[in-house]
């Protein structure tokens, strides 16, 4: 199926602090799924802000609207950290296109989710440097009325259908709802997204187990290739037998034959003496 996903996630100040670091490449360790190479390629539409950045700008707007409640970074949410991600049938569609149309479409989709959740963008970053490409991008957690967002489950539901707006006429539409998901049978696992975290923790691991189930499979094949290489030769072996044997039969067949034609026996009268 082709399908964009939206996932976002609510972080406080301290687990904010590395978001900036990984959307810009800034680490000291470059995860292993990462290719140094295409970093280039890379697109910071926005640069995302570091946590002390997005407090600043959280206070900024508070004091402009005269907010009675003051932010308080160890208990309220700062940011509203979201990716955007395409199945495996969509990628090939979303890789295919020039970057100034990825751009364009990307744009589109990140603002309708923005004025959906009624929030300010402060970060976009267009991640090529992957298999697949994707998106990271930041909402402030307070909206231009200094009050704090509200997003609920029914606004996560809403916001597939908006994300996907910017691609449908590509044939891209919204993932399947996760209850459905869970009727249809799916493994919890698969149902339940994992954060960025686990996933860089997770994959490299998973894509080992799958390399090795690979080379498994190609070590059974080849077995079993030769071993159909040696039934057909053995095949051919018994059939050159049996026709051999037939060809003996038959010769043995006609000699006997031959054989029984020439063997006449005179019949001996035994009441007729012998003179």
């Amino acid at each position: 199926m082709k399908t964009i996903s939206c996932s976002m996630k609510a972080l406080k100040f301290d687990e904010y602090k590395k978001r900036k670091g990984h959307d810009l490449r800034q680490q000291k360790k470059i995860p292993r799924n990462i290719d140094p190479a295409r970093i280039r390629l890379n697109t910071v539409v926005i640069p995302t802000p570091s946590a002390k950045e997005a407090l600043l700008l959280i206070n900024k707007i508070k004091a402009e609207v005269r907010a009675r409640q003051r932010f308080n970074p160890a208990k309220n949410n700062l940011v509203h950290d979201g990716i955007l991600s395409f199945s495996h049938d969509a990628q090939k569609i979303v890789h295919a296109l020039s970057p100034e149309e990825q751009l364009r479409r990307i744009l589109q989709s990140v603002n309708d989710v923005c004025e959906l959740h009624k929030g300010r963008l402060i970060g976009l970053t267009i991640h090529r440097d992957e298999y697949a490409l994707h998106i990271h991008f930041q909402i402030l957690a307070a909206g231009d009325d200094g009050r704090l967002l509200r997003i609920g489950p029914r606004d996560c539901m809403r916001r597939q259908d908006v994300a996907a707006r910017a691609w449908n006429d590509l044939g891209i539409t919204r993932g399947k709802a996760k209850k459905q998901r869970i009727a249809d049978g799916e493994s919890w696992r698969k149902t339940n997204k994992r954060n960025l975290k686990q996933l860089h923790e997770e994959l490299p691991r998973e894509i080992a187990e799958l390399e090795a189930q690979k080379a498994a499979l190609t070590q059974e094949r080849d077995w079993l290739f030769q071993e159909v290489q040696r039934f057909q030769m053995e095949r051919t072996a018994i059939l050159e037998k049996l026709r051999v044997a037939q060809e003996v039969f038959a010769s043995e067949e006609g000699i006997r034959e031959r054989l029984t034609a020439s063997e006449v026996r005179p019949k001996i009268d035994l009441a007729k003496p012998r003179q």
